[in-house]
């Protein structure tokens, strides 16, 4: 048994399952009620985002190193393309935009340019334009990657 492989594999479906998992529910659920402008939902989002948006960086993080490190382990070495090889490369490639894009949503940078969740009075958190614009698009590409990275093996 390859400890290495099984680690890094683990690694790999946890943190996608609940990178997916939260950030899907949270474009689709939580940043349409926080655009409702309720002061509520507002405050939730206050309380959430400094835990979650962390949690989600963090689990994306692992799961495209990790995803890295196992496709270049699995297919380094090829000297042909096969099915599978193409397959991975598709859910990696959206995996890893989603991630960069991640980057500018969920973070100090993100917030430095307007693109992120912005702190407001008593703790309110409001989703920027660029929250609404890409959230959607994000979702996509994490939609993608987990379909790709469910059916390549069986390619």
């Amino acid at each position: 048994m390859d400890w290495y492989v099984l680690v890094l594999r683990l690694i790999h479906v946890i943190g996608g399952v609940f990178w997916a998992g939260a950030y899907l529910a949270l474009v689709r659920f939580f940043v349409p009620s926080v655009r409702s402008g309720e002061p509520a939902e507002g405050r939730i989002m206050g309380r959430l985002m400094p835990k979650m948006g962390p949690a989600l960086g963090g689990a994306a993080t692992l799961t495209v190193i990790s995803g890295v490190l196992l496709f270049t382990r699995d297919f380094g070495a090829a000297s042909s393309v096969s099915a599978s090889m193409i397959g991975f490369g598709i859910g990696g490639l959206a995996a890893t935009i989603a991630w960069l894009l991640g980057i500018l949503m969920f973070t100090p940078l993100g917030r430095r340019f307007g693109w992120g969740f912005t702190p407001g009075a008593e703790g309110n958190e409001s989703a920027s334009p660029g929250v609404t614009r890409l959230g959607p698009t994000v979702a996509v590409l994490v939609f993608v990657a987990v379909l790709s990275m469910s059916v390549s093996r069986y390619l």
